[in-house]
């Protein structure tokens, strides 16, 4: 992961972000243009469970792994387990005049804990192209460099042309690594991870 910093050339608002912030309060706020992004908390869950469900509704076939119907029905102690996060988890959200607009999440993978997954990335359409993506990814990525990550990888569904511009422009590659889409089996997905010839940060 802070191979992930140290290559994304395009991306240079994460070390710009590094060196401006020595703390790790786990509810550091960054904020861009009136929004507010910070990690969620377990008190946060009524605000992580709309997000989630609005970005179903809106993006049910984005690689988001489950469905509407599903996430529906989860009781309030699920919720809350999701948002207080954990040293291998955590969530990401967005607001802007009180209002829920974005959400991201990155997990340690269990087989590889320092490979960490970036997933449930949404921003809602009315505040796309604004920066408010970016500055979620900005937060995992500073999130999983505290934990001396190696790299951050994310899947993306094949059709969804505007998240792979955003990935590439960020810096993100395909590994040529592809399968079906969890919530829609008939729709692939794709592997993407950064350049990691190096690492500057953690040699």
């Amino acid at each position: 992961m802070s191979r992930m910093a140290a290559q994304l050339g395009s991306f240079s608002l994460i070390s710009r972000w590094h060196q401006a912030t020595a703390s790790t309060d786990r509810l550091a706020v960054r904020r861009l243009g009136g929004a507010e992004i910070r990690q969620a908390r377990a008190s946060d869950w009524e605000l992580l469970r709309e997000l989630r469900l609005r970005a179903l509704a809106d993006a049910p076939d984005a690689s988001l792994s489950s469905t509407l119907d599903k996430e529906a029905r989860h009781p309030q102690e699920v919720w809350r387990r999701w948002a207080e996060g954990g040293p291998t988890s955590v969530n990401f959200l967005a607001r802007k005049g009180g209002a829920g607009i974005g959400m991201a999440a990155i997990f340690a993978d269990p087989s590889a804990p320092r490979c960490m997954h970036l997933v449930a990335m949404w921003v809602d359409p009315s505040h796309r192209r604004r920066g408010v993506a970016r500055a979620l990814i900005d937060q995992a990525v500073r999130w999983a460099d505290e934990r001396q990550a190696c790299e951050v990888v994310l899947w993306v569904a094949d059709h969804n042309r505007a998240a792979w511009t955003l990935y590439e422009q960020i810096g993100f590659r395909p590994t040529g690594e592809r399968q079906p889409l969890p919530s829609n089996p008939t729709l692939t997905e794709s592997l993407l991870r950064p350049p990691l010839e190096r690492s500057v940060m953690h040699p």
